[in-house]
């Protein structure tokens, strides 16, 4: 698939396995910044900013496809906000000085000299965003290029949602697509989900910053930061929904499984779970079955984790419909 024709045609009812895995690749490959600029230049500002964190562990590389494949969007934001949590490398700060040169106008990034947790960076992000729809997008993911387009035409329809998420299409070292990370689109659903597990995929979310701030920020929870925000915009009867489409294609490793297993993270997983009951989010024993659930699973190895994943809160995907 031609990527002109991709950028331009925003309509598609459709596409094959093949043809977003094509996009997929070229998003993931090096755009130069002219063709990126030249797509800017004619491509529709609306009214929205995009937050993303950097670390010293991301890879330069992987930060550059998911900040071209958001700027290669149909739609584009008036403000692209980079927080980086702590000194990020040489690398990745050649790459910020490049497109904070490319881009004057629409990019904010402030760089922080030592670790101060997501929760926090992401907080004082949302203070430098000057609208108030943001996308939240991750420095390792691509960002389809009709993502941000259906959200703002879901939020012009629906004025009283507060945050719009979607599903997830994930894509190995490889480049070879894999399961969809579903999320319910039904409100029912969704809100009964959200009692015992995360009901957005964070790298899609488009969200009112006025409903997060007012739900208390992101808390610093390192590894749970965006549970425990839902769960409070929820308890605070925001309107809340989930597209059926696929809108950011993540890439999983294994290193992602080791991450979510070990005493560590059981032991803040069930401090969130204790803090859900005082709220009333969580009743006791849907909170204690899903602590006997997290403990199970952090005492499983990475690939049987992975495997477990994969059968129980994946979906295959035949098409994508975007």
């Amino acid at each position: 698939m031609n990527k002109d024709s991709w950028i331009q045609d925003n309509h598609i009812k459709q596409l094959s396995r093949e043809e977003i895995q094509s996009i997929v690749v070229c998003l993931d490959n090096r755009v130069d910044l002219s063709v990126i600029k030249e797509h800017y230049e004619t491509a529709e500002i609306a009214k929205f900013d995009i937050l993303m964190s950097l670390y010293k562990n991301d890879s330069a590389s992987q930060a550059e496809s998911a900040i071209q494949s958001a700027l290669l969007n149909s739609v584009l934001p008036q403000n692209f906000v980079i927080v980086c949590d702590g000194p990020v490398g040489s690398e990745i700060t050649k790459l910020l000085d490049s497109y904070q040169l490319a881009f004057p106008d629409i990019f904010k990034i402030r760089q922080y000299k030592i670790n101060r947790g997501l929760g926090a960076v992401l907080n004082d992000g949302l203070s430098l965003c000057s609208n108030d729809l943001v996308a939240r997008i991750d420095a390792d993911d691509i960002n389809l290029p009709w993502r941000f387009q259906q959200q703002l035409e879901y939020f012009n329809e629906n004025k009283d949602v507060a945050i719009i998420g979607g599903q997830i299409i994930e894509f190995n070292e490889a480049r070879a697509l894999g399961e969809v990370r579903s999320v319910p689109t039904d409100k029912t659903k969704l809100l009964s989900f959200a009692k015992r597990r995360c009901p957005f995929n964070h790298p899609t979310v488009m969200y009112k910053k006025s409903a997060v701030i007012e739900s208390g920020g992101y808390p610093d929870i390192p590894g749970l930061e965006d549970y425990p925000l839902w769960a409070e915009v929820l308890m605070r009867d925001y309107e809340v929904a989930n597209t059926a489409n696929e809108l950011v294609a993540m890439r999983v490793s294994e290193q992602m499984y080791g991450r979510r297993g070990g005493l560590k993270y059981l032991k803040k997983y069930t401090k969130m779970r204790i803090a859900f009951i005082k709220s009333g989010f969580n009743s006791v024993p849907i909170a204690i079955e899903m602590i006997i659930a997290m403990t199970l699973s952090t005492l499983m190895t990475p690939k049987l984790r992975k495997r477990v994943s994969q059968l129980l809160l994946r979906t295959p995907s035949q098409s994508i419909k975007p």
